[in-house]
């Protein structure tokens, strides 16, 4: 405050021996801060965040769509208060929608309201017309947060919520959307581990955020070191057969045997669908593969080239792994031609693969068509390998033949909003061997953004560049 008064000229006037400001200054003090610096310090970050989003954004819907997100917090807004900024990029419904305003609404463990927000109005919203808004709020830390939309159609009040429980990476999930499916959630996730005892106490809170019952639900805990290497697992059963949808409820349990680790995840399948990381695009430009679901005995993801060129000979592979990583089937799903920016629904048939709890994937093609502009005579020029899985991304940038196999160098990226620490990258090429030729890395901290590291290795056994899967853990993800 004292900043503030000592850039202003202030006349007080005695009247009867009281001091009194004048109503000009009064008024002043009453307006809103001039500077508003503190409300920009993560605008350019929620732009880049909304690019990476572009490719995995939900088609244009007969609802307003969420189709970027990010979030920041800081200590002090005007008033010297902590807060979250909520950033959101919204696009039109496929018709206009009138009367249209928002909120924001943030979620304690037990999915109840902890922190509502004020209605903001958006008014007339065109078919495919895209705002950016920023909603302040504050308020406590928060499992979990959804953005309640309403508008007028014709006479009638219509709402569509959408859920947000990954505050990095994911977008907000519209509830509509899970209406008729179990999508099963885990967070709060608790731990107290006595050493000598070898004696875990775990709790977490498990969501149906679905609107259909999870059948035959099993749930898998990784227990993880320091560098993210699984050091145990124990698989359980909730208590009820099945998960009712719109289900809530704390998970508690104590996990002998276990030694020492630093943190767990917990992988979740069911008859109906396997809840992981389905993984989204982010519209970078390379080759991704993400929203990989079981679905039934049916394996589902999607393939898009994010190249200039297209690919000839495209193959996902995805390696279905066990609760220690270890494969348990690898999977080959011809995809053939891809065009530049096209994307493609892949299935595959598990019936007859055990039981799973997490996956790889990698990618392979034969040399693609030469890019567009390029003469008869002229060579053709291959695109640059990239693989990102998870916000890691490795872009391969030469690979020659060595005496014991194939030497390959290439730059590791974090495109995650957080640095990693204590990194360790796991790449498999293929060698004609079952396994491959496995290198593991430990490159440790990795900071985000675009410069990355240098990776250099040597591939045994590889004769040529054929395919790359790429898998990683951190103490941080």
């Amino acid at each position: 405050m004292s900043r503030l008064l000592s850039s202003v000229a202030v006349t007080f006037l005695l009247l009867g021996g009281l001091a009194v400001m004048p109503a000009a200054l009064m008024a002043a003090a009453d307006k809103e801060p001039v500077n508003t610096a503190w409300m920009e310090a993560g605008k350019a970050d929620a732009k880049a965040s909304f690019a990476k989003q572009a490719g995995s954004a939900p088609k244009a819907a007969a609802w307003p769509t969420i189709i970027g997100e990010y979030l920041w917090s800081g200590r002090a807004d005007d008033k010297y208060k902590p807060f979250f900024m909520f950033e959101l990029r919204v696009r039109g419904a496929t018709k206009t929608t009138e009367a249209t305003k928002y909120r924001i609404v943030t979620l304690d463990p037990a999915r109840k309201a902890q922190t509502s927000g004020p209605w903001m109005d958006l008014g007339k919203v065109n078919p495919g017309e895209t705002r950016e808004l920023s909603y302040k709020l504050n308020c406590p830390t928060f499992q979990a947060f959804q953005v309640e939309i309403t508008w007028k159609d014709g006479a009638k009040n219509v709402q569509e919520t959408y859920l947000a429980w990954d505050k990095v990476a994911m977008l907000p999930v519209a509830l509509s959307e899970v209406a008729n499916v179990p999508f099963l959630i885990c967070l709060n996730q608790n731990f107290e581990h006595d050493e000598t005892k070898k004696l875990a106490a775990v709790s977490y809170m498990l969501w149906n955020i679905g609107g259909k019952p999870a059948k035959d639900v099993q749930q898998t805990i990784l227990f993880k070191d320091g560098a993210g290497k699984t050091v145990h697992s124990h698989e359980i059963k909730p208590a009820r057969p099945e998960v009712a949808g719109g289900f809530v409820g704390e998970v508690k349990l104590s996990v002998p045997k276990v030694p020492s680790f630093a943190n767990l995840a917990i992988a979740t399948k069911m008859t109906d669908i396997t809840t992981l990381d389905p993984g989204s695009f982010t519209g970078a430009e390379e080759v991704e593969i993400a929203q990989v679901r079981a679905e039934g005995k049916v394996l589902k993801a999607k393939v898009r080239n994010g190249l200039k060129t297209p690919l000839s000979g495209v193959v996902v592979v995805i390696t279905l792994t066990d609760g220690n990583g270890k494969a348990v089937k690898a999977l080959n799903l011809p995809v053939g031609e891809l065009k530049a920016g096209e994307e493609r629904d892949l299935s595959t048939d598990i019936s007859t693969v055990g039981v799973w709890s997490g996956y790889e994937v990698g990618w392979k093609s034969s040399e693609p068509p030469a890019p567009t502009g390029t003469t008869a005579s002229a060579p053709k020029s291959p695109a640059t390998p990239a693989l990102l899985v998870d916000g890691l991304e490795f872009t391969v940038t030469s690979t020659r033949p060595d005496k014991d196999g194939l030497a390959v160098s290439g730059i590791l990226r974090n495109k995650r909003d957080a640095d990693l620490d204590g990194l360790v990258v796991s790449f498999t090429l293929p060698n004609g061997s079952k396994d491959g030729a496995v290198v593991t890395l430990k490159p440790g901290k990795l900071v985000m953004g675009e410069d990355g590291v240098a990776v250099n290795f040597t591939a045994t056994g590889v004769k040529a560049f054929t395919g790359l899967s790429l898998k990683w853990v951190s103490k941080k993800q």
